[in-house]
């Protein structure tokens, strides 16, 4: 057929991702580097530049859900992976098993996780997420919701 109704595409230069790995290391005078990696590298292929990030020191990932978490550890990435997104609780088994670190929106859901992790013998990692306005996701900032975290 031949015939591509957006015809467009888009490269990514791993050289100039590298090097603005580097430039953000230099501005940032020694702080610590969170590379987000989500959607396979917004379709660039994640693992391609998980490694080119590698190579100049990141020091942990970030993703929006747990599979994409699962994907880089299967990968061969053993530094910090942080899932931004929510995670079916189904998925808490891989969270503790593959030492990921979860982003909790609620109370139960922390408990829960927390829960499987001492049965596992094993500490979950958590990111408290905050509402800070938008209406969107995580805890409010209320004395109540202060009380549960």
């Amino acid at each position: 057929m031949g015939k591509k109704i957006r015809p467009s595409w888009a490269e990514v230069d791993l050289d100039a991702l590298r090097n603005n790995v580097r430039e953000v290391k230099r501005v940032s005078e020694g702080k610590e580097i969170i590379a987000t990696i989500k959607a396979d590298g917004y379709g660039h292929g994640a693992i391609d530049i998980y490694k080119s990030m590698m190579d100049e020191g990141i020091n942990r990932f970030a993703v929006a859900i747990v599979t994409e978490a699962v994907e880089l550890r299967k990968a061969g990435v053993e530094i910090p992976i942080i899932i931004l997104g929510y995670t079916p609780k189904e998925f808490y088994d891989e969270v503790i098993d593959l030492n990921l670190e979860q982003t909790i929106y609620d109370y139960e859901d922390a408990k829960i996780l927390s829960d499987i992790s001492i049965k596992k013998n094993s500490i979950a990692k958590i990111h408290i997420a905050v509402d800070t306005g938008m209406g969107r996701v995580g805890f409010l900032t209320t004395r109540e919701q202060a009380r549960e975290v």
